[in-house]
């Protein structure tokens, strides 16, 4: 949904799914004082003049645009840093709702308190798809309603590259798989998708992507894991991998990636980077010609 069609009312109404869902009991004062806040705010009212004075700015500076994202630091009943969330993701301008739960932190086995902190995310992850499928279905702007909007809606592909070979995406949010998908084939391009690194891994059994796109924080397997286990198949080792990742590079181990790219991130750097990949590619397929 565009900014500027955000309405307070619409806001109020994913603040209310959010505390209903998030505090089934009572609700914190910090929550309870931001609902008077907006009570007293006419519901017709558009939400940007109030986005400074309510939400922290977590703009990320991309390589080509910032997607801009504003959270709200609400917690749920059991874990107080779980943030209400609105981006952007891919379309500029287009703007919408996502429950930032840190339930894609990974967890090593030798962590003090393992298993606490594993039923925290696993509990959080519950909060989190609750929450959005319960936003969806009340007509509120979420990643499942952006695959029925503006570059999805229809019309003739605009063929931006031409490769024989399929794209391999790897992503274990299915929403954010589906969109990229639906990106890469409105350009031309033909995808396979996977949802964990094990799928990935028998999926390039029988096929060769041109390149790949995968997440960092996938379950049973990082997407760092995942490009080392590639590279070690000499058959696989020259296909250019792009890692995403919510996490900023510097806090990243390096690995067997060749690109990166920061969550959320726009169209325009997606598409930067699979022109670099596919220019890999196609000097890697000369310099075997040779």
């Amino acid at each position: 949904m565009n900014i500027r069609n955000i309405t307070v009312a619409v806001f109020k109404q994913a603040l209310h799914i959010y505390l209903k869902i998030a505090y089934p009991k009572e609700l914190p004062e910090k929550a309870s004082k931001l609902i008077e806040k907006f009570d007293e705010i006419s519901s017709n009212r558009m939400l940007a003049p109030f986005l400074v004075d309510v939400f922290e700015n977590e703009t990320h500076l991309g390589l080509d645009k910032s997607c801009q994202r504003f959270v709200i630091r609400l917690g749920n009943a059991f874990y107080p840093h779980c943030k209400l969330v609105m981006e952007e993701f891919l379309e500029p301008g287009e703007f919408f709702f996502v429950v930032d739960t840190h339930d894609d932190i990974i967890i090593p086995e030798t962590m003090k308190d393992y298993k606490t902190w594993l039923g925290i995310r696993n509990y959080n992850s519950y909060l989190r798809h609750l929450i959005e499928y319960s936003w969806h279905y009340s007509g509120l702007p979420t990643l499942k309603s952006m695959k029925e909007s503006l570059f999805f809606s229809g019309g003739r592909t605009t063929q931006l590259f031409v490769s024989p070979e399929p794209v391999l995406v790897v992503d274990d949010d299915a929403d954010i798989a589906n969109i990229v998908e639906k990106l890469l084939l409105h350009k031309g391009l033909y995808v396979e998708k996977a949802y964990d690194g094990k799928e990935a891994l028998r999926l390039l059994q029988k096929l060769k992507p041109r390149f790949i796109i995968l997440d960092y924080v996938m379950p049973g397997m990082t997407g760092l894991e995942l490009a080392a286990k590639i590279r070690e198949n000499p058959q696989f080792k020259n296909i250019p991998i792009l890692l995403t990742s919510t996490m900023p590079q510097t806090l990243i181990p390096k690995g067997e990636v060749d690109y990166y790219l920061f969550k959320p991130y726009s169209k325009s750097e997606l598409i930067m980077q699979i022109k670099r990949m596919l220019k890999k590619a196609r000097q890697t397929n000369s310099h075997k010609m040779l």
